[in-house]
């Protein structure tokens, strides 16, 4: 029997060296804790620390949490500039 797992997006649960041990148990495709974009785009060193992606952890969803079109595009542009 073959399991197809995700890792669900859990706040302040899912940092990176969570979403590595869970990759070790076998989940599938990863998912980051939720990041404010507007905390991003305005270089809050917290929420930098959210989007960080350790080798190993590719696939990998960034959960973006925000509500004006505009910011949540910055947003996605900066993470896929950053590799994400």
């Amino acid at each position: 029997m073959t399991l197809d797992l995700r890792l669900a997006p859990m706040a302040a649960v899912t940092n990176a060296p969570f979403r590595l041990v869970a990759r070790e148990c076998g989940a599938g495709p990863l998912t980051s804790e939720e990041i404010d974009v507007r905390a991003l785009v305005a270089g809050n060193a917290r929420t930098l620390e959210l989007t960080r992606v350790l080798p190993g952890e590719r696939p990998i969803a960034m959960q973006l949490l925000g509500a004006d079109p505009d910011v949540l595009a910055e947003a996605a542009r900066r993470l896929e500039a950053a590799g994400a």
